[in-house]
């Protein structure tokens, strides 16, 4: 059986680090708080799984079919609630590619299929809140799975 481990470890204050397969990640909370700000919050590590989880899934099926772009970014916003405990409202993802026009309905689908089909991170989230999808190609809205109210 296939399992993830993360062993996290108190430094001093409230700065603990994470430990993934020898990758450090540090984490903290601001002066404000009570911390040093020597690294990230925890909750945003989940929307940069999500984008990481995503972004590869997009990147990957495009290469295997030799599908060209020039560059990929993936955005994540998510509101947080104003009650305790505080958690995320829901999730906005932000694809914007730049390629060739032909790999923009390739782009599209290989968006929809890490959304529906590939992306484990996703999958887990959508079980809690909505997680609505929109795709930029050449600086052009092309695709967006959010709701009318939502569109700002």
């Amino acid at each position: 059986m296939s399992e993830h481990k993360v062993k996290t470890t108190w430094q001093e204050g409230l700065r603990f680090i994470a430990d993934i397969d020898g990758h450090k990640i540090t984490m903290d909370v601001p002066e404000r708080v009570g911390g040093t700000n020597q690294g990230t919050i925890p909750k945003p590590l989940l929307l940069a799984a999500l984008s990481g989880c995503t972004g590869m899934d997009v990147a990957s099926i495009l290469q295997k079919y030799k599908v060209p772009f020039d560059s990929l970014e993936v955005d994540v916003d998510a509101p947080l609630t104003t009650t305790k405990p505080t958690t995320y409202e829901r999730i906005e993802v932000l694809y914007s590619l730049e390629g060739p026009e032909t790999s923009k309905e390739p782009a599209i689908k290989a968006a929809q299929r890490s959304q529906d089909q590939m992306c484990g991170v996703a999958f887990l989230l959508k079980q809690a809140l909505r997680i609505d999808w929109t795709m930029i190609f050449n600086g052009i809205l092309v695709y967006t799975t959010k709701l009318p109210a939502l569109q700002s």
